[in-house]
C-alpha cells in the first residue's frame, strides 16, 4: 500500500500558536501499511510538501512549504506506535495579521499534500477549535469561585459558569465530534456573548 499521509491540529499558548504535527507514522506490515519508510517512500525522498489552511468564516486559502522539514527528519530504526514528526507551528501573524491576536474558535481546513518522484499523496481535515471559548469558560469558573470564596452565599455566579461549561463549551465540542459545525457555530455565538458580558476573554 502506498504512503497515507495524515496529520493533526491544535491551537495552544492563549489561543496564539497552531501546532501541525505529521502523524502519519511508521511502515508496519500489520498495522500501519500507509506510514513512512520502506517499502513506502520516506521523508527524505520527498520532492515537496505544502500544508494548506483555509481560516474559519474565510474561503482564503493560505499555503505553507514544509518540504525542509520532512527532507530533515530521520526516522527511527525500529517500529514506534504513534510515532510523530515534530510539529508545524504558526503564528497568527504567518496569517497577516498581528502577532498579538489570537486564532479564532470555528472550524479550519487543512490539507497536505506531498509529492515524491511526480507520484502525489494527500490528506485533508476539519478541525474545529474551541481555544477561545475553553478560556473564557475557565475564567468564569476561577472568577465564580473567587467570589465564592468571599461570599459563600453568592452561589449565583458558580451556576452560570457551570452552564456556561456544561451546555456551551461541551455542546459545542459534542456538535463537532459528529460533524455538525452549523451547530457547533451557533453554540460558540451563544458563548461568545457570554464571555464578552463577563469581559472573560483569553488573554
Amino acid at each position: 500500500m502506498p504512503l497515507l499521509p495524515t496529520l493533526s491540529a491544535c491551537i495552544t499558548t492563549a489561543c496564539r500558536k497552531l501546532s501541525i504535527p505529521d502523524t502519519t507514522g511508521l511502515y508496519e506490515s500489520t498495522n500501519n501499511t500507509g506510514g513512512w519508510g520502506t517499502p513506502n517512500i520516506s521523508p527524505s525522498d520527498v520532492d515537496s510538501a505544502i500544508i494548506t489552511i483555509t481560516l474559519p468564516g474565510s474561503d482564503t486559502e493560505y499555503s505553507f512549504d514544509i518540504t525542509a522539514i520532512l527532507q530533515s527528519t530521520t526516522l527511527p530504526t525500529s517500529y514506534l506506535p504513534g510515532y510523530t514528526i515534530d510539529p508545524f507551528d504558526l503564528d497568527y501573524s504567518d496569517f497577516g495579521v498581528s502577532s498579538t491576536d489570537k486564532f479564532p474558535d470555528g472550524n479550519y481546513t487543512i490539507t497536505y499534500t506531498i509529492v515524491a518522484d511526480e507520484v502525489e499523496y494527500t490528506c485533508t481535515i476539519y478541525f474545529y477549535s474551541f481555544c477561545n471559548v475553553c478560556c473564557c469558560v475557565n475564567k468564569m469558573l476561577t472568577k465564580a469561585l473567587d467570589k465564592v470564596a468571599w461570599n459563600k452565599c453568592d452561589s449565583k455566579s458558580v451556576e452560570d459558569a457551570l452552564f456556561a461549561r456544561a451546555l456551551l463549551l461541551k455542546g459545542q465540542q459534542f456538535a463537532a465530534s459528529y460533524w455538525d459545525f452549523d451547530k457547533a457555530e451557533q453554540i460558540r455565538k451563544q458563548a461568545e456573548k457570554l464571555c464578552d458580558f463577563d469581559d472573560c476573554s483569553c488573554h
